[in-house]
């Protein structure tokens, strides 16, 4: 899910970016740059906050993130207005929904993989790197043919193509929310069945520790009864 969020986030900026704002090509790699430096720059500090917090936590801020940074593009990228004027820019929203994005999907990418290999042996880590990497590429694909079945199935005939476009970008745009948002819930239902059985797992000790504390101070009174007899 992570790597389709991020796939189907990237594809769809720079379609917007181009087709609704009229950005040239070059101006619209300029914009994306914070977005791959931020990315870059925050990795290295993704450990730690899996230290500090667990994984279950920071894979759901992950998502969280990415949810916020997805609906900031929905709701803040427009075309011009009535009047030819630009409703959009990029300190409003580009950059903001980019870098919220960007700050969510290695948060969930890192902590899911360190997830996976804090729970194999140190001779599986080899087999889970693949099967984590191999899980990334096809996420990717899978993503971008959600979009576009989405995006494609919005464009109606009867509207001019600039209207088209932009309505099936917003389209885009909601699934990659709605994707988004699922994976918050899955992490969300995860965490909370991990906090259930654990729980079970305290009361199920502490019930031992009261059983053997019973038969405890059993007993000593048995063998003082024996004695005195």
């Amino acid at each position: 899910m992570v790597r389709a969020g991020g796939a189907m986030f990237v594809y769809l900026m720079s379609l917007k970016l181009q087709r609704v704002l009229h950005l040239s090509p070059w101006e619209t790699a300029i914009q994306s740059l914070p977005m791959a430096v931020c990315g870059f720059l925050y990795s290295f500090f993704v450990g730690s906050f899996v230290k500090r917090f667990g994984f279950r936590s920071t894979v759901i801020l992950g998502f969280c993130l990415a949810t916020i940074g997805a609906a900031w593009f929905l709701f803040s990228v427009h075309g011009a207005n009535d009047h030819g004027q630009k409703e959009s820019s990029f300190w409003t929203s580009t950059l903001p929904s980019s870098v919220f994005f960007v700050l969510g999907t290695p948060t969930v990418f890192i902590s899911a993989q360190l997830a996976m290999l804090h729970s194999a042996q140190p001779k599986e880590y080899a087999m889970i790197g693949a099967l984590f990497s191999t899980a990334a590429q096809i996420g990717g694909p899978v993503g971008l043919a959600v979009l576009t079945a989405a995006m494609n199935s919005a464009m109606e005939a009867n509207q001019c193509d600039e209207q088209r476009l932009i309505k099936s970008y917003d389209v885009g745009s909601w699934v990659i929310v709605v994707w988004e948002l699922a994976g918050v819930a899955i992490a969300g239902t995860y965490a909370l069945v991990g906090i259930s059985q654990r729980r079970k797992g305290y009361e199920a000790v502490s019930a031992d520790d009261k059983d053997s504390n019973s038969h405890g101070e059993q007993r000593p009174l048995l063998e003082d009864r024996e004695n005195a007899n």
